[in-house]
């Protein structure tokens, strides 16, 4: 049922809705213009979506400079179905429900909770039911849900993880069986990397570290996620920085994310400032910079910026991105840490490469989620939201 409900578009019908998106309010003349479809074809497509309701008939434009009769407009109907994207952390969840268009519904949040194979599946029921119970009825329903991993997935199955035990696809058949929309399991880097294509930004080819409790690199070019073989792609995080350093649960000695990583410096900080380390996330860091420990945090800091500033420059030329994009808390919420990594790119090969905090506020793998079960809802590989542009 669910592959006949949830793919049914094809290839002309995907083009046409992609050019609706991207451009609407647009007329059908304008479509066939804009897609090279006869107007015959358009005329058929556009039927279908309107009896599908993902597009509504929607005003009067303006007659053309020859005259004649007023086009009629065609918008996307974003508001037929929602959307749910779940972010499971080490000990706590996100979840986020839209329209088709990334218009938050509702919001929750989860804190301070154990997860693991015995409990992950009564944590998911209850917030799935009351996702179900709380959204508004739609034409279409939940049409997808998307659960972002810390660790490495392929094909809906957790290949590893350095948080939480939830190896394998259990959990995927679990959530298949019990709810009537399909599920996607992927990388939380590589949806923080969709999120801010999708919703933000202009490039076509960009990457996006996401640094939490480890580092990931998202890795989009020409619109698409680049994966890897194995799903392995993007893992910085491992990259060894220190050959014989600090011992990493995957198996190295000295990766980037034992020293760059925020679970690294909320250690440092707490071991050098003598602070139970529960108390310290990136607001607390912010307080302490508006105390006398200003300079030493700074210095500290600094210190942390210089190693992710050493995998910028490395991935930069391995990748040639348009703009990276920093996804962390703290680097959003300390702007000083990004004019130090600005500071620490003196190479050509890095001139013209924008770096960037991301300006989600910590949703971008959440609104990557969305995106990803629009792309497989719509059938549509690549497509951008522009009226959410937040750049120039």
């Amino acid at each position: 049922m669910i592959s006949s409900v949830y793919s049914i578009r094809n290839n002309n019908e995907s083009l046409v809705l992609k050019a609706i998106i991207e451009n609407g309010p647009i007329s059908r003349a304008s479509l066939s213009e804009l897609t090279t479809l006869n107007k015959a074809s358009i005329s058929s497509i556009v039927k279908t979506l309107i009896e599908e309701r993902l597009v509504n008939e929607t005003g009067i434009g303006d007659a053309s400079s020859m005259g004649g009769r007023k086009p009629i407009l065609l918008e996307y109907n974003s508001s037929s179905g929602a959307v749910v994207a779940i972010d499971i952390g080490y000990n706590y969840i996100n979840v986020l429900v839209t329209f088709l268009d990334g218009k938050i519904i509702l919001e929750q949040q989860l804190r301070k909770i154990e997860i693991n194979t015995n409990t992950i599946n009564d944590l998911l029921t209850d917030i799935l039911d009351y996702v179900i119970e709380n959204v508004p009825k739609t034409n279409k329903g939940i049409i997808g849900c998307a659960l972002s991993i810390h660790g490495i997935t392929q094909n809906n199955t957790i290949n590893f993880s350095p948080i939480y035990d939830l190896i394998g696809d259990d959990l995927y058949q679990f959530l298949s069986n019990k709810y009537d929309f399909p599920f996607y399991f992927e990388n939380e880097a590589n949806l923080a990397a969709l999120g801010e294509y999708t919703f933000v930004s202009r490039a076509e080819d960009l990457l996006c570290i996401s640094i939490h409790g480890g580092i990931g690199l998202g890795i989009i070019e020409n619109g698409l996620l680049h994966h890897g073989n194995a799903g392995k792609a993007g893992e910085i995080g491992h990259s060894i920085i220190f050959p014989h350093g600090k011992a990493c649960g995957c198996g190295n000695k000295g990766c980037l994310e034992k020293y760059a990583s925020q679970q690294a410096i909320y250690e440092s900080v707490s071991e050098a400032f003598k602070i139970n380390i529960d108390k310290i996330n990136s607001d607390y860091l912010v307080k302490m910079l508006k105390t006398e420990q200003r300079e030493a945090l700074l210095d500290l800091l600094r210190e942390k910026a210089m190693y992710l500033s050493l995998c910028i420059n490395n991935i930069i030329l391995f990748h040639d991105p348009e703009v990276v994009y920093i996804d962390s808390s703290v680097y959003e919420k300390i702007p000083e840490l990004l004019e130090f990594i600005l500071d620490s790119l003196n190479s050509r090969f890095t001139e013209g490469v924008k770096i960037k905090t991301s300006a989600f506020e910590g949703r971008s793998t959440l609104f990557g989620g969305v995106a990803l079960v629009l792309r497989n809802y719509l059938n549509i590989p690549v497509f951008k939201f522009r009226n959410y542009y937040q750049e120039n």
